[in-house]
Protein backbone atom coordinates (compact mmCIF):
# COMPACT_ATOMS: atom_id res chain seq x y z
CA UNK A 1 0.00 0.00 0.00
CA UNK A 2 1.07 3.35 -0.97
CA UNK A 3 -1.16 5.62 1.84
CA UNK A 4 1.79 7.30 3.64
CA UNK A 5 3.77 8.18 0.90
CA UNK A 6 0.89 9.37 -1.32
CA UNK A 7 -0.06 11.52 2.11
CA UNK A 8 3.31 13.14 1.82
CA UNK A 9 3.54 13.43 -1.75
CA UNK A 10 0.21 15.05 -2.62
CA UNK A 11 0.71 17.51 0.37
CA UNK A 12 4.44 18.47 -0.78
CA UNK A 13 4.55 18.34 -4.70
CA UNK A 14 0.90 19.02 -5.62
CA UNK A 15 -0.85 21.10 -2.77
CA UNK A 16 2.54 22.47 -1.14
CA UNK A 17 1.03 22.83 2.20
CA UNK A 18 2.75 22.43 5.41
CA UNK A 19 1.90 19.45 7.53
CA UNK A 20 0.34 22.58 10.19
CA UNK A 21 -2.16 23.76 7.33
CA UNK A 22 -3.28 20.05 6.37
CA UNK A 23 -3.71 19.12 9.90
CA UNK A 24 -5.98 21.99 10.60
CA UNK A 25 -7.88 21.46 7.27
CA UNK A 26 -8.35 17.85 8.07
CA UNK A 27 -9.19 18.35 12.10
CA UNK A 28 -6.09 16.45 13.55
CA UNK A 29 -2.68 17.24 15.36
CA UNK A 30 0.38 17.63 13.37
CA UNK A 31 2.00 15.06 15.06
CA UNK A 32 -0.78 12.46 13.91
CA UNK A 33 -0.68 13.76 10.62
CA UNK A 34 3.47 13.42 10.60
CA UNK A 35 2.53 9.77 11.84
CA UNK A 36 0.56 8.89 8.65
CA UNK A 37 2.89 10.20 6.21
CA UNK A 38 5.85 8.28 7.97
CA UNK A 39 3.65 4.97 8.02
CA UNK A 40 3.64 4.91 11.58
CA UNK A 41 -0.17 5.20 12.62
CA UNK A 42 -2.73 4.67 10.20
CA UNK A 43 -6.27 6.70 10.07
CA UNK A 44 -9.30 5.86 10.60
CA UNK A 45 -11.96 5.00 7.93
CA UNK A 46 -13.52 8.58 8.26
CA UNK A 47 -10.71 10.25 8.40
CA UNK A 48 -9.40 8.54 5.43
CA UNK A 49 -12.53 9.60 3.36
CA UNK A 50 -12.02 12.66 4.77
CA UNK A 51 -8.59 12.99 3.41
CA UNK A 52 -9.39 11.20 -0.48
CA UNK A 53 -12.07 14.38 -0.49
CA UNK A 54 -9.75 17.28 0.59
CA UNK A 55 -7.67 15.98 -2.34
CA UNK A 56 -10.39 15.03 -4.63
CA UNK A 57 -8.77 11.27 -5.17
CA UNK A 58 -10.68 7.80 -4.78
CA UNK A 59 -9.41 6.26 -1.38
CA UNK A 60 -8.62 2.91 -4.16
CA UNK A 61 -6.09 5.62 -5.51
CA UNK A 62 -4.61 7.07 -2.20
CA UNK A 63 -3.83 2.93 -1.14
CA UNK A 64 -3.11 1.61 -4.45
CA UNK A 65 -1.50 3.96 -6.45
CA UNK A 66 2.12 5.23 -6.52
CA UNK A 67 1.61 8.79 -7.55
CA UNK A 68 5.25 9.57 -7.26
CA UNK A 69 5.89 6.91 -9.61
CA UNK A 70 3.13 7.41 -12.20
CA UNK A 71 3.98 11.35 -12.17
CA UNK A 72 6.28 11.35 -15.06
CA UNK A 73 3.55 9.11 -17.05
CA UNK A 74 1.02 11.71 -16.12
CA UNK A 75 3.06 14.87 -17.49
CA UNK A 76 2.98 12.37 -20.83
CA UNK A 77 -0.32 12.34 -20.58
CA UNK A 78 -0.63 15.78 -20.46
CA UNK A 79 0.86 17.14 -23.17
CA UNK A 80 -0.99 14.43 -24.86
CA UNK A 81 -4.04 15.89 -23.74
CA UNK A 82 -3.40 19.87 -24.33
CA UNK A 83 -2.78 18.62 -28.24
CA UNK A 84 -6.24 16.81 -28.15
CA UNK A 85 -7.95 19.40 -26.38
CA UNK A 86 -6.55 22.24 -28.68
CA UNK A 87 -7.36 19.91 -31.79
CA UNK A 88 -10.71 18.77 -30.96
CA UNK A 89 -12.39 21.47 -28.48
CA UNK A 90 -14.80 22.31 -30.60
CA UNK A 91 -14.96 19.25 -32.28
CA UNK A 92 -16.60 16.93 -29.75
CA UNK A 93 -19.06 20.18 -29.03
CA UNK A 94 -20.18 19.97 -32.73
CA UNK A 95 -24.16 19.91 -33.37
CA UNK A 96 -26.87 21.67 -34.76
CA UNK A 97 -27.47 24.99 -32.98
CA UNK A 98 -29.96 25.84 -35.49
CA UNK A 99 -32.37 23.73 -34.91
CA UNK A 100 -34.43 23.14 -38.32
CA UNK A 101 -37.92 22.45 -36.01
CA UNK A 102 -38.46 24.79 -33.52
CA UNK A 103 -36.54 26.07 -30.21
CA UNK A 104 -38.36 23.69 -28.15
CA UNK A 105 -37.89 20.50 -30.12
CA UNK A 106 -35.71 17.93 -29.07
CA UNK A 107 -34.30 14.68 -30.10
CA UNK A 108 -34.69 11.38 -27.62
CA UNK A 109 -32.02 8.51 -27.35
CA UNK A 110 -33.19 5.75 -26.28
CA UNK A 111 -31.86 3.13 -24.14
CA UNK A 112 -31.81 0.51 -27.49
CA UNK A 113 -30.38 3.51 -29.37
CA UNK A 114 -27.29 3.98 -27.19
CA UNK A 115 -25.07 1.76 -29.32
CA UNK A 116 -25.66 3.35 -32.61
CA UNK A 117 -25.65 7.14 -31.14
CA UNK A 118 -22.31 7.20 -30.30
CA UNK A 119 -21.68 6.15 -33.47
CA UNK A 120 -24.19 8.24 -35.07
CA UNK A 121 -23.84 11.46 -32.56
CA UNK A 122 -22.28 14.12 -35.11
CA UNK A 123 -24.23 12.65 -38.06
CA UNK A 124 -27.29 15.23 -39.13
CA UNK A 125 -28.88 12.10 -41.10
CA UNK A 126 -28.46 10.02 -38.14
CA UNK A 127 -30.37 12.37 -35.59
CA UNK A 128 -32.64 12.61 -38.08
CA UNK A 129 -33.62 9.37 -36.99
CA UNK A 130 -33.89 9.92 -33.55
CA UNK A 131 -37.61 10.66 -31.98
CA UNK A 132 -38.23 14.28 -31.53
CA UNK A 133 -40.67 15.63 -28.69
CA UNK A 134 -41.42 19.28 -27.88
CA UNK A 135 -40.71 20.63 -24.30
CA UNK A 136 -42.05 23.90 -23.98
CA UNK A 137 -39.74 25.58 -20.55
CA UNK A 138 -36.56 25.09 -22.53
CA UNK A 139 -34.22 28.27 -22.91
CA UNK A 140 -33.69 29.61 -26.83
CA UNK A 141 -30.09 29.81 -28.47
CA UNK A 142 -29.52 26.53 -26.27
CA UNK A 143 -28.75 22.88 -27.59
CA UNK A 144 -30.43 20.21 -25.36
CA UNK A 145 -30.57 16.80 -26.19
CA UNK A 146 -33.06 14.30 -23.95
CA UNK A 147 -31.61 10.78 -22.85
CA UNK A 148 -33.41 7.31 -21.43
CA UNK A 149 -31.06 6.30 -18.29
CA UNK A 150 -30.77 2.31 -17.20
CA UNK A 151 -30.18 1.43 -14.40
CA UNK A 152 -30.22 2.37 -10.42
CA UNK A 153 -26.92 4.10 -10.59
CA UNK A 154 -28.55 7.27 -9.63
CA UNK A 155 -30.80 6.91 -7.45
CA UNK A 156 -33.99 8.90 -6.91
CA UNK A 157 -34.13 8.41 -10.50
CA UNK A 158 -35.50 5.44 -11.47
CA UNK A 159 -34.19 3.37 -14.89
CA UNK A 160 -36.32 4.53 -17.87
CA UNK A 161 -36.28 8.34 -16.41
CA UNK A 162 -35.87 10.93 -19.57
CA UNK A 163 -32.85 13.16 -18.32
CA UNK A 164 -32.57 16.52 -20.44
CA UNK A 165 -29.26 18.28 -20.78
CA UNK A 166 -27.85 21.37 -22.29
CA UNK A 167 -24.80 20.82 -24.32
CA UNK A 168 -22.00 21.90 -22.72
CA UNK A 169 -19.64 23.72 -25.18
CA UNK A 170 -16.41 22.85 -23.93
CA UNK A 171 -14.23 21.72 -21.20
CA UNK A 172 -13.93 25.02 -19.36
CA UNK A 173 -17.33 25.45 -19.17
CA UNK A 174 -17.32 22.07 -17.62
CA UNK A 175 -17.71 22.46 -13.62
CA UNK A 176 -16.26 19.83 -11.52
CA UNK A 177 -19.26 17.84 -9.78
CA UNK A 178 -21.47 19.30 -12.14
CA UNK A 179 -24.14 16.17 -12.97
CA UNK A 180 -23.78 15.34 -16.73
CA UNK A 181 -25.06 13.03 -19.36
CA UNK A 182 -21.85 11.06 -20.35
CA UNK A 183 -21.78 9.80 -24.17
CA UNK A 184 -18.37 8.43 -24.35
CA UNK A 185 -16.36 5.84 -26.94
CA UNK A 186 -16.00 2.72 -25.02
CA UNK A 187 -18.54 3.15 -21.47
CA UNK A 188 -21.64 4.70 -24.12
CA UNK A 189 -24.44 6.69 -21.81
CA UNK A 190 -24.24 7.53 -18.64
CA UNK A 191 -25.80 9.37 -15.78
CA UNK A 192 -23.55 10.86 -12.97
CA UNK A 193 -21.52 13.35 -11.40
CA UNK A 194 -18.50 14.74 -13.03
CA UNK A 195 -15.18 15.45 -11.52
CA UNK A 196 -12.41 17.13 -13.47
CA UNK A 197 -8.98 15.93 -13.47
CA UNK A 198 -8.33 16.89 -16.79
CA UNK A 199 -4.48 18.54 -16.04
CA UNK A 200 -3.38 16.61 -13.20
CA UNK A 201 -4.34 13.25 -14.90
CA UNK A 202 -6.27 13.59 -18.08
CA UNK A 203 -9.43 12.05 -17.22
CA UNK A 204 -13.11 12.68 -15.37
CA UNK A 205 -13.89 11.21 -12.10
CA UNK A 206 -17.83 9.74 -12.63
CA UNK A 207 -19.44 9.50 -9.42
CA UNK A 208 -22.91 7.78 -8.46
CA UNK A 209 -25.64 8.78 -6.28
CA UNK A 210 -26.14 5.13 -5.38
CA UNK A 211 -23.58 4.35 -2.42
CA UNK A 212 -23.14 0.69 -3.74
CA UNK A 213 -21.45 2.20 -6.93
CA UNK A 214 -18.17 2.45 -7.02
CA UNK A 215 -16.61 5.70 -8.96
CA UNK A 216 -14.37 5.26 -11.51
CA UNK A 217 -11.87 7.09 -13.94
CA UNK A 218 -12.12 7.80 -17.21
CA UNK A 219 -9.92 9.00 -19.65
CA UNK A 220 -10.93 12.28 -21.32
CA UNK A 221 -10.21 11.22 -24.99
CA UNK A 222 -12.55 8.71 -24.41
CA UNK A 223 -15.33 11.85 -24.51
CA UNK A 224 -17.55 12.01 -27.09
CA UNK A 225 -19.86 14.21 -25.87
CA UNK A 226 -21.25 16.26 -22.04
CA UNK A 227 -25.02 17.42 -21.53
CA UNK A 228 -25.46 19.32 -18.05
CA UNK A 229 -28.38 17.99 -16.34
CA UNK A 230 -31.43 20.28 -16.59
CA UNK A 231 -34.63 18.04 -15.84
CA UNK A 232 -36.24 14.52 -15.50
CA UNK A 233 -39.48 12.91 -16.61
CA UNK A 234 -40.51 9.86 -15.16
CA UNK A 235 -43.35 7.74 -15.02
CA UNK A 236 -42.68 6.98 -11.01
CA UNK A 237 -42.33 8.76 -8.53
CA UNK A 238 -38.57 9.09 -7.28
CA UNK A 239 -37.60 6.06 -4.95
CA UNK A 240 -36.41 8.04 -1.09
CA UNK A 241 -32.86 8.55 -0.94
CA UNK A 242 -30.18 6.46 0.74
CA UNK A 243 -30.65 5.63 3.97
CA UNK A 244 -29.03 4.83 7.17
CA UNK A 245 -28.76 1.25 6.11
CA UNK A 246 -27.13 2.05 2.99
CA UNK A 247 -24.22 4.18 4.35
CA UNK A 248 -23.74 1.43 6.56
CA UNK A 249 -23.43 -1.05 3.80
CA UNK A 250 -20.75 2.00 1.84
CA UNK A 251 -19.01 2.31 4.77
CA UNK A 252 -18.94 -1.42 6.14
CA UNK A 253 -17.33 -2.26 1.96
CA UNK A 254 -14.81 0.54 2.66
CA UNK A 255 -13.26 -1.19 5.62
CA UNK A 256 -13.70 -4.61 4.54
CA UNK A 257 -11.58 -3.47 1.31
CA UNK A 258 -8.93 -2.04 3.51
CA UNK A 259 -8.45 -4.92 5.91
CA UNK A 260 -8.14 -7.18 2.47
CA UNK A 261 -5.26 -4.71 1.78
CA UNK A 262 -3.96 -5.04 4.96
CA UNK A 263 -4.01 -8.97 4.77
CA UNK A 264 -2.15 -9.06 1.07
CA UNK A 265 0.59 -6.53 2.29
CA UNK A 266 1.30 -9.02 5.62
CA UNK A 267 0.97 -12.17 3.28
CA UNK A 268 3.37 -10.76 0.50
CA UNK A 269 6.15 -9.52 3.82
CA UNK A 270 8.85 -12.42 4.37
CA UNK A 271 10.60 -12.94 7.54
CA UNK A 272 14.43 -11.79 7.53
CA UNK A 273 17.20 -14.77 7.81
CA UNK A 274 18.75 -14.80 11.49
CA UNK A 275 22.25 -13.49 10.77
Amino acid sequence: MFFSKNLRYIREEKYQVTQEALAENLGVSRSALSAYEDGRAEPRILLLIKIAQHFEVTIDELINVDFAQAEEEYVTRLEQLKNYIAAHNMKINRVRADNELSENYLELVPQKATAGYTQGFADPEYLETLPKYQIPFLHKGKTYRAFEIEGDSMLPLQSGAIVIGEKIPSWEDLQSGQLCVVVSKHEGIALKKVYKRLFERGKLLLKSQNLGYRPYEIDATNILELWGFVAHISQEFPCDPPDIEDIKYAFARLEYQLTQEKITQMGNLKPKADL
